[in-house]
């Protein structure tokens, strides 16, 4: 059975795979940052293919899943955040940190 995130995943696995390393964290900012880039007309279909708010919510579930080692240390809103460069897609996210 596919998932039905898995155009959300697929775009996540791109972006981390582009996004130079070590990541920040601000990973999940970086991978929505990179998608609204290079990826947002795939985006936007996956979006309208799920509930409101589902797509936004699992770029970060999917970028924490891929890291493993990481935890995440706090939840921020993109507006509050010292990110010059935000990105539209996401409200917020949560900052990340190896173990």
């Amino acid at each position: 059975m596919a998932l039905k995130t898995q155009a959300v995943r697929d775009l996540v696995i791109k972006a981390l795979k582009d996004i130079a390393q070590p990541y920040s964290e601000d990973v999940i900012c970086d991978v929505a940052k990179w998608i609204e880039s290079n990826a947002r007309l795939e985006y936007d279909l996956a979006r309208k293919a799920l509930k409101k708010d589902v797509a936004e919510n699992w770029i970060g579930q999917w970028t924490l899943r891929s890291l493993p080692g990481w935890h995440s240390i706090g939840k921020i809103s993109v507006d509050n955040s010292t990110i010059i460069d935000k990105p539209t897609i996401i409200k917020s996210y949560s900052k990340l940190a190896k173990r």
